[in-house]
């Protein structure tokens, strides 16, 4: 890989800590989101079985769909914060190594993922900026790509989901089929996402330190 900076010309970050911290929190985010992409097909599976479970003319929920479910819960839950703890991280990262080229502030870095409305857009515009700042030697369109790709699976998974749960009441209501889409381009989304952080922590952690990361 070539360096586009040499280690020692960029400053560390404002609380002292440097980029290269943004490594481990890139592995534990991706293996929250591997885990949390292995248990949600496991729910839905469950799901689909517990319909065919019918005890006295009544559809009975099964232990095993209740234990996926807290399990996914739990899945998600870390996924979620162990992901922010990165996008956090390397945000920061972000601002040193294209200073003002954000387009929103830090408090957005979270606060976008959970406001009403902005949550449909705002967080990729986020990722965008963070990458493209970790990219500015070099712009990786394959990249952003991926970012689109990965952003359109989330935003049409939640979207489905959420028209599903308003109509039915229940995500176990669906046929199996939309069932099976649906955590097709769910595991889709994970792995995508994997990919966008792996490439935005090695772009950043080869600009700071080149050669005591990847000697």
């Amino acid at each position: 890989m070539t360096d586009a900076v040499q280690p020692g010309s960029l400053p560390a970050a404002a609380d002292g800590t440097t980029p290269v911290d943004a490594l481990a929190q890139a592995r534990n985010a991706q293996i929250a989101l591997a885990l949390a992409a292995l248990v949600e097909p496991a729910r839905a599976a469950s799901g689909i079985w517990d319909r065919t479970v019918v005890v006295n003319g009544v559809t009975r929920a099964s232990t095993f769909y209740s234990l996926a479910s807290v399990l996914n819960t739990i899945a998600v839950l870390g996924a979620v914060v162990a992901f922010l703890l990165w996008l956090r991280r390397c945000r920061t990262n972000a601002d040193i190594l294209a200073p003002g080229t954000a387009t929103y502030s830090t408090g957005w870095v979270v606060g976008a993922w959970f406001t009403p409305l902005l949550m449909w857009w705002r967080p990729r515009r986020i990722v965008l900026d963070i990458h493209r700042a970790s990219h500015a030697e070099a712009p990786d369109h394959t990249g952003i790509r991926l970012i689109n790709f990965w952003w359109a699976a989330r935003v049409g998974y939640s979207v489905t989901v959420t028209i599903i749960v308003a109509l039915t009441g229940s995500i176990v209501r669906v046929s199996p089929v939309i069932t099976i889409v649906l955590e097709v381009v769910y595991i889709a989304s994970a792995v995508l996402l994997i990919v966008v952080i792996n490439r935005v922590t090695e772009a950043q952690a080869r600009r700071f330190a080149p050669s005591s990361v990847w000697a």
